[in-house]
């Protein structure tokens, strides 16, 4: 086993066990927003938030149009994830109606990238330019744990867009494909505006 292999199984393990424990307190905290050790508001949200990082990691195209298609499908796949965590574990129904909506926008444009990868990708350019910005973003949404679960998604969430803007904005330096550089200006913009909206909710 490597050592990234080492960390992964070490880090799941450890997030497995977090997620046990949220699981067993869900009787005393279901439909509430109450506080606690982060661990325990992240558990859950964690475990989705490691899977999309291994998945990610896991797929690489010929080109770096191919890849970004290909990691941006597991990215989308990972706030879907991450959303519908949270949902069940209750909190702020502002927030869990913010996080419905984040959910139904990634899916769609999670089926758009299928359509565009089942055709093919061309391209040209390094598949291996997003290897720095996934770690960043892997770093970040580790970090980014708040009090209550609400505030945990706001966090990953806003971790997990700025990592998706910034694959984006590579993406776009390294050319190659018109059509695939078109998607990654507008999930830069969308996710920019995203941003701005989770930092509110985070600052009500």
């Amino acid at each position: 086993m490597t050592p990234r292999s080492m960390i992964l199984a070490a880090a799941t393990a450890l997030v497995a066990a977090c997620g046990q424990s949220a699981s067993n307190d869900a009787s005393d905290t279901a439909g509430t927003e109450s506080a606690g050790p982060a661990t325990q508001t992240a558990g859950p949200m964690m475990q989705a938030h490691m899977q999309m990082q291994q998945a990610m990691a896991g797929v690489q195209g010929e080109n770096a149009a191919e890849t970004w298609v290909r990691k941006m499908i597991e990215h989308h796949r990972g706030a879907i994830t991450m959303s519908e965590a949270f949902i069940a574990q209750g909190g702020d129904s502002a927030i869990i109606e913010k996080a419905r909506t984040t959910a139904e926008d990634q899916r769609r444009d999670m089926q758009e990238l299928e359509r565009l990868l089942s055709a093919g990708v061309s391209g040209s350019g390094a598949a291996t330019a997003f290897a720095d910005a996934e770690r960043t973003m892997n770093d970040q949404m580790m970090a980014a744990q708040g009090a209550s679960p609400s505030e945990t998604w706001l966090r990953m969430m806003i971790a997990h867009h700025r990592g998706g803007a910034q694959m984006a904005e590579l993406v776009i330096a390294q050319g190659g494909n018109p059509e695939v550089a078109t998607l990654a200006r507008r999930a830069a913009e969308k996710q920019s505006r995203e941003i701005a909206e989770l930092e509110r909710l985070l600052a009500a």
